[in-house]
Protein backbone atom coordinates (compact mmCIF):
# COMPACT_ATOMS: atom_id res chain seq x y z
CA UNK A 1 0.00 0.00 0.00
CA UNK A 2 1.27 3.38 -1.09
CA UNK A 3 2.16 6.56 1.28
CA UNK A 4 -0.82 8.89 1.53
CA UNK A 5 1.51 11.93 2.44
CA UNK A 6 5.22 12.25 1.78
CA UNK A 7 6.31 12.87 5.68
CA UNK A 8 9.83 12.55 6.39
CA UNK A 9 10.60 9.87 9.23
CA UNK A 10 11.77 11.00 12.56
CA UNK A 11 15.73 8.88 11.53
CA UNK A 12 15.68 11.29 8.37
CA UNK A 13 15.61 14.56 10.37
CA UNK A 14 18.72 16.03 11.44
CA UNK A 15 17.78 17.08 14.97
CA UNK A 16 20.65 19.72 15.83
CA UNK A 17 19.91 21.89 12.85
CA UNK A 18 16.09 21.47 13.16
CA UNK A 19 16.60 22.91 17.03
CA UNK A 20 18.41 25.84 15.14
CA UNK A 21 15.34 26.14 12.67
CA UNK A 22 12.86 26.28 15.49
CA UNK A 23 14.87 28.46 17.40
CA UNK A 24 15.13 30.89 14.73
CA UNK A 25 11.28 30.55 14.31
CA UNK A 26 10.80 31.23 18.08
CA UNK A 27 13.22 34.46 17.48
CA UNK A 28 11.12 35.49 14.28
CA UNK A 29 7.77 34.52 16.22
CA UNK A 30 8.40 37.29 18.91
CA UNK A 31 9.67 39.45 16.93
CA UNK A 32 6.36 39.53 14.91
CA UNK A 33 4.33 40.09 18.67
CA UNK A 34 6.38 42.95 18.84
CA UNK A 35 5.40 44.61 15.63
CA UNK A 36 2.28 43.54 15.86
CA UNK A 37 1.93 46.39 18.31
CA UNK A 38 4.51 48.56 17.09
CA UNK A 39 3.91 51.94 14.81
CA UNK A 40 6.22 53.87 12.24
CA UNK A 41 5.60 57.18 13.30
CA UNK A 42 5.58 59.34 10.00
CA UNK A 43 8.25 62.07 9.23
CA UNK A 44 6.92 65.29 9.32
CA UNK A 45 8.37 68.04 7.43
CA UNK A 46 7.77 71.39 6.39
CA UNK A 47 7.90 71.47 2.70
CA UNK A 48 7.13 74.19 0.44
CA UNK A 49 6.86 73.22 -2.77
CA UNK A 50 4.55 74.80 -5.98
CA UNK A 51 2.35 72.06 -7.53
CA UNK A 52 -0.65 72.58 -9.94
CA UNK A 53 -3.53 71.47 -8.54
CA UNK A 54 -4.63 68.38 -9.01
CA UNK A 55 -8.12 67.43 -9.41
CA UNK A 56 -8.46 63.50 -9.50
CA UNK A 57 -9.68 62.09 -6.37
CA UNK A 58 -5.99 60.80 -5.29
CA UNK A 59 -4.72 62.08 -2.39
CA UNK A 60 -0.79 61.28 -1.48
CA UNK A 61 1.02 62.83 2.47
CA UNK A 62 3.77 61.12 4.13
CA UNK A 63 1.63 61.00 7.13
CA UNK A 64 -0.99 58.87 5.21
CA UNK A 65 1.52 56.68 3.52
CA UNK A 66 2.97 56.09 7.29
CA UNK A 67 -0.50 55.40 8.71
CA UNK A 68 -1.15 53.20 5.57
CA UNK A 69 2.33 51.32 6.24
CA UNK A 70 1.54 51.25 9.54
CA UNK A 71 -1.97 49.23 8.86
CA UNK A 72 -0.32 46.69 6.91
CA UNK A 73 2.19 45.62 8.34
CA UNK A 74 0.23 45.30 11.77
CA UNK A 75 -2.39 43.26 10.09
CA UNK A 76 -0.24 41.23 8.21
CA UNK A 77 2.15 40.69 11.51
CA UNK A 78 -1.41 39.85 13.45
CA UNK A 79 -2.48 37.25 11.06
CA UNK A 80 0.93 35.06 10.88
CA UNK A 81 0.83 35.52 14.87
CA UNK A 82 -3.21 34.21 14.69
CA UNK A 83 -1.55 31.16 12.74
CA UNK A 84 1.31 30.67 14.56
CA UNK A 85 -0.78 31.03 17.73
CA UNK A 86 -3.17 28.11 16.28
CA UNK A 87 -0.21 25.64 15.46
CA UNK A 88 1.34 25.78 18.53
CA UNK A 89 -2.03 25.31 19.89
CA UNK A 90 -2.40 22.50 18.01
CA UNK A 91 0.88 20.73 20.23
CA UNK A 92 0.02 18.34 22.61
CA UNK A 93 -0.10 20.46 26.39
CA UNK A 94 3.03 18.89 27.68
CA UNK A 95 4.87 19.73 24.43
CA UNK A 96 3.55 23.03 24.46
CA UNK A 97 4.68 24.02 27.83
CA UNK A 98 8.47 22.56 27.01
CA UNK A 99 8.67 24.54 23.82
CA UNK A 100 7.32 27.79 25.11
CA UNK A 101 9.54 27.74 28.41
CA UNK A 102 12.41 26.98 26.38
CA UNK A 103 12.32 29.22 23.93
CA UNK A 104 9.76 31.95 24.78
CA UNK A 105 10.61 32.37 28.47
CA UNK A 106 14.24 31.26 27.91
CA UNK A 107 14.25 28.88 31.09
CA UNK A 108 17.00 26.39 31.31
CA UNK A 109 15.83 22.76 30.73
CA UNK A 110 16.51 21.55 34.41
CA UNK A 111 14.18 24.24 35.69
CA UNK A 112 11.63 23.22 33.14
CA UNK A 113 11.96 19.55 33.84
CA UNK A 114 11.99 19.99 37.57
CA UNK A 115 9.01 22.44 37.12
CA UNK A 116 6.78 19.33 35.01
CA UNK A 117 8.50 16.96 37.11
CA UNK A 118 10.26 14.56 34.27
CA UNK A 119 13.30 12.52 34.72
CA UNK A 120 16.13 13.84 32.33
CA UNK A 121 15.90 11.42 29.66
CA UNK A 122 11.93 11.53 29.30
CA UNK A 123 12.36 15.12 29.29
CA UNK A 124 14.95 14.99 27.02
CA UNK A 125 12.47 12.44 24.86
CA UNK A 126 9.21 14.75 25.56
CA UNK A 127 10.88 17.84 24.02
CA UNK A 128 13.01 15.91 21.40
CA UNK A 129 9.11 14.82 20.28
CA UNK A 130 8.06 18.20 20.78
CA UNK A 131 10.61 20.10 18.54
CA UNK A 132 10.38 17.94 15.77
CA UNK A 133 6.56 17.77 16.13
CA UNK A 134 6.40 21.34 15.52
CA UNK A 135 9.09 21.64 13.18
CA UNK A 136 7.28 18.68 10.71
CA UNK A 137 4.13 21.09 11.13
CA UNK A 138 5.81 24.33 10.22
CA UNK A 139 7.82 22.83 6.96
CA UNK A 140 11.30 23.35 8.89
CA UNK A 141 12.54 20.40 9.55
CA UNK A 142 16.28 19.93 8.25
CA UNK A 143 16.91 16.55 6.74
CA UNK A 144 19.85 14.51 7.06
CA UNK A 145 21.61 14.59 3.86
Amino acid sequence: MGQLFNLPQVEDINYIQTVRAVRKFFKDYLMLRMMAGDRKFPTMTTMYKITPPNFSNEFHSKVEDAAIHNVDNVHAAQEAIKKYDAILNQLEHIHRKILVEKYIYDYQDITIMIDIPYEERQYKRKKRKAVIELATTLGIEVLKQ
